[in-house]
């Protein structure tokens, strides 16, 4: 009843709203609603494993005076509740700016029940999130957030359900973020689809992790990423999955939630379309590639497109099962780059009873020599490795020798030129 405090967030989890003829739910569906009249415009609502044909009148509330987020939520991959479809089909023009929909199959029926074939309703988004949790055994089969096997029986569905959500992308100008994180779209459908969201909107974040982005995805990206115009600042390709040579093969993990550190099989391709574009995109800030299989000659091809590279300020190849050689590549570009920030933990291709050595050998020497990375992530630390990024975050003052740690000392006395003169004045 008070009026001195004002709620920004609303979080309903595991509602049931079954009959309309239950006191205690229309008595509760009464309460909310003049809760929500007297705060209206909330920042977020999240309704999480929420059922029942009364949610139609509670989306009903919510819409009519719509939050800036909105999250439909369920832990297990399942078709929107028929209610709620309804509330949508019927539901008022939406001013929701943020869409996240977590664990809701992308099929016809729901795109047309949230109003997806008419895009004036949603030409306010600014952020589209989809996230699927599509059981990796189904995944191996085939199947991808579209909810069916990709096989004669749903192929029309599948299609009609990529065609309708391209359509969407191409009508809203004001989208600036689009997450298609774990979906497992197929190459040809992300590619549509990426091609259809960067063509119509100035997107400044773009998340397409656990799909499928290879050599034709790539190749979208490559041609958008290197126009002028471009406004795409961080691009997260964790995880491109391909399908499992024996899809009836036991997998270790059964879900998504509970996924090993490396999961890819297969090398990742289109690595040298995209490093095409590296080479003279301006707009790019933030490049995430962990979690795929990335190969040597892919590795070399990458670093030359960084050095050339002047704006890109963090790369993450974590998990990627670098060998060596892939790693020495790296190392030895990093006098040349400008990144502020190089991931490369995780699972690699070294001997852990060498990593330690082979990483310190590798890296040291090449960070002395590179005054702009201020975060290095690698599976060794060291004081030495650690004092040089605070010089480096610091902005590479004069310092004392004694402040120097006596264990980078040695590899500084091998040093020749300005860089060893100044540390040492």
């Amino acid at each position: 009843e008070s009026r001195q405090w004002k709620v920004t967030s609303l979080y309903l989890s595991s509602w049931s709203l079954v009959s309309s003829q239950d006191e205690d739910e229309v008595s509760l569906l009464s309460a909310l609603s003049k809760f929500l009249q007297q705060h209206q415009g909330m920042t977020e609502v999240i309704l999480r494993n929420c059922s029942g044909d009364n949610l139609m009148e509670l989306i009903f509330l919510i819409l009519h005076s719509p939050p800036q987020a909105l999250t439909i939520r369920y832990d297990q991959q399942q078709h929107l509740p028929r209610s709620i479809s309804l509330a949508f089909v019927h539901g008022c023009q939406s001013r929701v700016q943020r869409l996240n929909l977590e664990g809701i199959t992308l099929d016809p029926d729901l795109l047309e029940a949230f109003g997806f074939s008419l895009p004036e309703k949603w030409r306010n988004l600014t952020t589209l999130s989809v996230k699927g949790k599509i059981l990796l055994r189904d995944a191996d089969k085939g199947v991808s957030i579209l909810g069916h096997r990709n096989d004669s029986e749903s192929y029309f569905a599948l299609e009609d359900s990529a065609n309708r959500l391209s359509s969407l992308l191409m009508e809203l100008p004001n989208l600036k973020c689009l997450e298609l994180e774990n979906c497992h779209f197929d190459d040809e459908q992300l590619a549509m689809l990426t091609d259809s969201a960067l063509a119509s909107s100035d997107i400044h974040t773009l998340n397409l992790s656990g799909n499928q982005c290879q050599e034709v995805t790539m190749d979208i990206l490559s041609k958008h990423l290197r126009r002028p115009e471009a406004t795409v600042e961080t691009l997260d390709l964790t995880w491109q999955r391909l399908p499992s040579e024996a899809a009836s093969t036991p997998l270790p993990r059964p879900t998504m939630n509970s996924a090993p550190k490396f999961r890819a099989t297969q090398p990742m391709n289109g690595i040298p379309l995209l490093a095409r574009a590296l080479k003279t995109n301006t707009s790019l800030r933030n490049l995430i590639l962990s979690e795929n299989k990335i190969q040597e000659v892919d590795i070399e091809i990458l670093t030359e497109a960084l050095v050339a590279n002047n704006t890109l300020e963090s790369l993450e190849l974590k998990d990627c099962r670098l060998r060596s050689n892939s790693l020495r590549c790296l190392a030895n570009s990093l006098p040349k780059l400008r990144l502020k920030t190089l991931q490369i933990d995780g699972c690699q291709k070294l001997s852990p009873r060498h990593e330690e050595k082979a990483l310190r050998s590798l890296f040291l020497l090449p960070l002395a020599n590179n005054q702009h990375m201020e975060d290095l992530g690698m599976n060794y630390r060291s004081q030495s490795i650690d004092w040089l990024l605070d010089w480096n975050r610091s902005g590479r003052p004069e310092v004392d020798q004694s402040q120097i740690p006596s264990s980078l000392g040695p590899t500084l006395a091998g040093m020749h030129g300005h860089l060893f003169q100044m540390i040492a004045s």
